[in-house]
């Protein structure tokens, strides 16, 4: 039974777990190989789109061999492949730094609800002061969220006189 405020708070804090037996120096590839292959990937498909885009831009649909709602479809595609490739590997190592800082500090459990959520939930940055602590974490998660889809391209009008 808690006696002050303080022990109230103590009880809402969530701890490290005491490190149990030796550390291991086995460490596991398989994390930094999602981050790394998701961003080459992502780098590759906007590159795709924005070659695509480059010879496309400008040329009247006549000219194009390929039906336009088809150059539509590769455009969103390419598109839609960047965008989930990019929050791949952001949102994968930004729980592999989370991961690392919950084993290295104490924190609330609102802090922690924050922390965890906020990939999912922009508006996670506002319940809580713990994104000024942690620096890295807030740089990610806003990444996470900026990571937008590429420009579309245009094609030039003409007035068809009849």
């Amino acid at each position: 039974m808690p006696t002050s405020r303080t022990d109230t708070l103590e009880q809402c804090r969530i701890m490290p777990a005491p490190a149990s037996g030796p550390p291991t120096s086995k460490k596991s590839w398989r994390a930094p190989l999602i981050i790394l292959l998701a961003l080459v990937a992502g780098l590759l498909f906007a590159l795709a789109h924005h070659v695509m885009g480059k010879r496309l831009n400008g040329k009247p649909v006549d000219d194009i061999s390929v039906p336009q709602a088809w150059i539509s479809r590769i455009s969103t595609a390419l598109a839609f492949a960047v965008k989930v490739t990019l929050a791949i590997s952001v949102g994968t190592a930004y729980v592999q730094h989370q991961w690392l800082i919950f084993q290295r500090q104490s924190f609330m459990t609102e802090d922690v609800d924050a922390l965890t959520s906020v990939l999912g939930n922009a508006l996670s940055f506002t319940g809580s002061v713990v994104w000024f602590r942690h620096p890295l974490l807030t740089l990610m998660a806003l990444i996470s969220w900026s990571v937008c889809t590429p420009q579309s391209i245009t094609t030039p009008c003409y007035r068809i006189l009849t």
